[in-house]
């Protein structure tokens, strides 16, 4: 338990170095690392929901944490197509499950969303926590695709998200 919890404090406070060792360490354990993981992404999408409970109540906060989630899986998918398709590096190899394991950590920042249950600042930390969420996983990107410069990892994270985010919002404006 005190090893995830320093792996989780670590990709918050973006430590390169820990994306790095995580990027090779997932190819040999690729179960732990991609439990752990989704684990992350789980209490980041749950904090998430929590956090809007009172915007929403309790139905509708469990549909967000929901959409939040699928929303993540989907945003992982894109941001893997992105960079092997769209903007690979030559001799780059990796696969979905290395880069889910690897990327799933950058979701520890999300874990602040929990303190949107405090009225009037929570807009804050969704922003915050998004903002943060964003550049640990620029630093996830850039480790698990191993990219010389930083700009390819951005515009892999970007254009993901927005994709995303644009689907979330048609999906919200649904329910």
């Amino acid at each position: 338990m005190v090893c995830f919890l320093r792996q989780v404090v670590r990709a918050a406070v973006l430590d390169e170095g820990f994306y790095t060792d995580l990027a090779d360490r997932a190819a040999a354990a690729r179960a732990v690392v991609l439990r752990r993981s989704m684990l992350v992404v789980a209490l980041s999408g749950l904090a998430a929901g929590l956090g809007m409970w009172g915007h929403l109540g309790p139905v509708r906060m469990v549909w967000f944490t929901l959409i939040e989630l699928g929303g993540w899986f989907v945003w992982a998918a894109l941001m893997f197509l992105i960079g092997t398709k769209l903007l690979p590096r030559p001799g780059m190899a990796t696969d979905i499950g290395t880069f889910l394991g690897v990327v799933g950590f950058s979701s520890a920042p999300g874990l602040l969303r929990i303190l949107g249950l405090i009225p009037r600042i929570d807009v804050i930390f969704f922003f915050v926590a998004l903002v943060w969420m964003l550049m640990a996983a620029v630093a996830a990107v850039k480790a698990v695709f191993q990219y010389t410069g930083v700009w390819q990892a951005v515009a892999v994270v970007v254009i993901g998200w927005v994709i995303v985010r644009i689907a979330q919002r048609l999906l919200f404006a649904v329910i």
